[in-house]
């Protein structure tokens, strides 16, 4: 099972996520609606994926990223601005794909 964090400003998109993740076969999803809730979830549970949502400039971003590498190094970023569950599980199976590879 694969545990997600998502990242995102508008907590009704993040639940959205999520509920979409807890469907899925593998995935178990969690969010988090700020940067410091972000960073305390990372620090209270260990994550595979940490899912980046819309609402935070690439200024922040990028500080996340950072941040999360910093306390789960083993961590996968992912950036993701919506587009449907398609979309989502796509995105998914690539970077688990990737990660395999490594």
């Amino acid at each position: 099972m694969k545990k997600v964090l998502v990242a995102g400003v508008d907590q009704l998109i993040t639940n959205v996520i999520v509920r979409l993740l807890n469907q899925m076969e593998g995935y178990s999803g969690v969010t988090a609606n700020s940067t410091t809730e972000m960073a305390e979830s990372l620090r209270a549970s260990d994550y595979d994926i940490l899912l980046i949502g819309a609402g935070f400039d690439q200024a922040q971003e990028r500080s996340m990223t950072k941040e999360a590498l910093e306390i789960r190094p083993n961590i996968k970023v992912l950036e993701h601005y919506g587009g449907g569950c398609g979309l989502l599980i796509t995105e998914l199976e690539e970077l688990t794909r990737d990660t395999k590879q490594h």
